[in-house]
């Protein structure tokens, strides 16, 4: 359990996590208006909206686990 404890807290001494967490937080509550995509995009339809929340989930899983390098 201390190892877990342990990890998370170096996890969110990291800001990718914070943009990671941003990301899953914005996915619970933004709606893609169709409508307006419309213009811009022709065939925007329910495919499109999958496409672009999967999509933001996987990138927002991928920075939850991804630990950051610094070089100096």
């Amino acid at each position: 359990m201390n190892t877990i404890l342990n990890y998370m807290t170096a996890r969110f001494k990291e800001p990718s996590t914070y943009a990671a967490v941003a990301a899953l937080v914005a996915l619970t509550g933004v709606e893609i208006d169709v409508a307006t995509l419309k213009a811009a995009f022709e065939q925007a339809t329910a495919l499109w909206k999958s496409l672009v929340s999967t999509a933001a989930s996987i990138a927002a899983v991928v920075a939850i686990f991804t630990k950051e390098t610094h070089t100096s």
